[in-house]
């Protein structure tokens, strides 16, 4: 039996060598205490990616006020460019800036006009086009001591605004200047033909010199011989004068003229004068009648251009003429006024007498951007 027993010992030894033994669980360190087995760490839950925040849209630069037409255009565009006149005539704050896109924001849906003084931030003006203008309209007091500034949109976002315009009282036109004449000055032409022993007496007249010129004439027509059927005639005297102003004008060269106005009072009228012939024309003068010497009889001529004697106190329109000075396209030589007598003929009348004495302290009146 023992040798029974101790075979099936061997054997089972044998088996289990052969197999590569039993598993035993290692053993514990330390404190003897099996431990369980060790289980692998879960990866953790990545985290979504955070939508970037949108760039910011570049803000306006370089905003200003401008009282200059053709800069007013430049921002405004071809299609825009008259309202730059309108707004000068209306008496609005006209605010010109600039904006440089990028890759994000390469053009603007529009502008906002802010007014920001005293803690305000309301909205006064939208531009609704990428025209780089605004137009602002005159407060109820005033644009004085206000501040305005402007941000550029793009879809439902602003940029951030522009640097701040700050005006004083008064600096947002229109602007009025009223220059007196810096010179004046009248030329006359005479006429006569006499033929009978007894001339006319022309009547009581006054002077007329370069400090009170005039303007009109005198035409005087005499025949003799009532009873006979062939009239001949003894007389005519044609007297001609024509005045002169010129102004010194301020550089208002790039403004907008929006009304300019002549304006000249009549200090006296001759004896026997009427409305109807003392003034007949007036324009531009042709030539520098200033340089000529005094007393000189060159009646220097302009382009003239029919007028109503009876407005000459209250201001004739000189708008396109003035224009025409300050951009340079006609020489300023002032204006010259005439009567109407120079280019008619009074045969059938005995006499027609009408001279004006004018205040040599003529009126141009401009008002501007």
């Amino acid at each position: 039996m023992r040798f029974v027993r101790a075979l099936q010992l061997a054997l089972m030894f044998s088996s289990l060598f052969l197999l590569g033994g039993p598993v035993f669980a290692d053993a514990p360190v330390g404190n003897g205490v099996h431990s369980s087995p060790v289980r692998p760490t879960p990866r953790p839950t990545p985290k979504p990616t955070p939508t970037p925040r949108p760039l910011p849209i570049p803000p306006p630069t370089g905003l200003t006020k401008t009282r200059d037409l053709q800069v007013c255009g430049t921002h405004a565009g071809l299609v825009a460019a008259l309202f730059c006149q309108s707004a000068y005539t209306n008496g609005l704050l006209v605010l010109v800036f600039n904006w440089t896109g990028d890759a994000a924001y390469p053009a603007p849906n529009g502008f906002n006009v802010y007014e920001v003084d005293n803690g305000l931030h309301k909205i006064v003006d939208r531009n609704t086009s990428q025209a780089t203008v605004a137009f602002v309209k005159r407060p109820s007091n005033g644009f004085g001591n206000r501040c305005y500034a402007v941000t550029a949109v793009v879809g439902k976002r602003e940029s951030k605004p522009s640097r701040w315009v700050c005006l004083a009282p008064g600096s947002v036109g229109p602007f009025t200047d009223v220059i007196v004449a810096n010179q004046s000055a009248v030329r006359s032409r005479s006429h006569e033909y006499v033929s009978g022993p007894n001339p006319i007496t022309i009547g009581p007249g006054f002077p007329c010199t370069n400090t009170t010129p005039c303007v009109g004439g005198l035409y005087l027509y005499e025949t003799c011989c009532p009873l006979s059927t062939t009239k001949t005639v003894t007389e005519t005297i044609a007297n001609y004068y024509r005045a002169y102003f010129h102004f010194k004008l301020p550089d208002l060269k790039n403004l907008y003229i929006i009304k300019a106005t002549l304006s000249v009072k009549t200090t006296k009228s001759a004896p026997g004068s009427t409305e109807d012939y003392c003034l007949y024309e007036m324009g531009p003068a042709a030539t520098d009648w200033m340089s000529e010497p005094a007393g000189s009889t060159d009646l220097v001529g302009g382009s003239l251009s029919r007028v109503d004697a009876p407005y000459l106190s209250y201001g004739l329109d000189v708008a396109s003429t003035v224009h025409s000075w300050i951009n340079g396209s006609r020489p300023n030589n002032g204006f010259v006024l005439r009567g109407r007598l120079e280019a008619s003929n009074y045969a059938s009348s005995p006499a027609i007498y009408c001279v004006w004495q004018l205040d040599k302290n003529a009126k141009l009146t401009i008002v501007h951007s």
